[in-house]
């Protein structure tokens, strides 16, 4: 797993208020791989083969998703036995990692000939299946039963294994700032905080979302007055001055 870092420093000082804009994001290019094994199954008919009613000649056959079916068992050197991995999809960010799977189940009689299905007396069942946890596994089972209202009926057992861990970008943007500051949220903050977050949509090297907490240092603008005599007429009146604290906030000295 290769590891990438981004790291991004902004320096703003202006005259009335110094803002210290510091960025850090680290991004692991890290995804989840969704795999999919047929491991078992099962079908029965009760129609004959064709129209010169030959012996039973029961398939079933799986989809997952939208991909195409695919026709168990193997006959010759037509279609699939099982186990098999059928489905194999990789996600790089959770955003796309899927919260189900459509798993659809075919059982029929084959009035086909060589490699070509000709589904007769077709049932089907399609059902939705919770995906695993990244790192974990699950074992499901889809069932067409045999209730004596279909004249086919079947049973896949199938695993759906998740392999790997999703990254997760986080960054901290450090802001020193005079009196208030509006953050990226859109809020105005005026008093110091750590605990605003804003995620950033395909905001890390990866394209998925990155989530930034801000750590936000508010410093006060001061003032002071100050009165004096003096004996030139022209000294009299009040004066303004406009200087930096310590803090690079305003200080006016009246």
């Amino acid at each position: 797993m290769k590891i990438k870092k981004m790291k991004i420093q902004h320096l703003f000082i202006l005259s009335v208020q110094s803002i210290i804009f510091f960025y850090c994001f680290m991004g692991l290019n890290a995804q989840v791989n969704l795999g999919i094994t047929i491991n078992s199954g099962t079908s029965g008919t009760t129609c004959t083969d064709g129209v010169f009613g030959g012996s039973p000649e029961p398939q079933w056959r799986v989809r997952i998703q939208s991909q195409a079916w695919i026709t168990y068992p193997q006959s010759g050197v037509c279609f699939v036995n099982a186990p098999n991995l059928q489905f194999f999809q990789t996600y790089n960010c959770p955003s796309q990692y899927p919260a189900i799977i459509q798993v659809c189940l075919r059982a029929f009689e084959d009035d086909g000939s060589a490699c070509v299905v000709m589904e007769s007396c077709l049932a089907q069942l399609c059902q939705n299946f919770p995906t695993p946890a990244p790192g974990t596994s699950a074992t499901y089972s889809l069932t067409i039963p045999n209730n004596g209202f279909k004249t086919s009926w079947g049973t896949v057992n199938f695993t759906i294994a998740s392999v790997g861990t999703f990254s997760v970008s986080n960054g901290i943007d450090e802001v020193t700032a005079c009196n208030s500051f509006t953050w990226i949220d859109g809020t105005t903050y005026s008093a110091s905080t750590n605990t605003p977050t804003f995620t950033i949509p395909n905001g890390d090297a990866n394209g998925c979302d990155s989530i930034v907490t801000l750590n936000l240092t508010i410093n006060t603008s001061d003032s002071s007055f100050a009165t004096s005599t003096s004996c030139n007429p022209i000294d009299t009146g009040v004066f303004v001055s406009n200087l930096l604290n310590t803090f690079g906030c305003d200080s006016v000295h009246t």
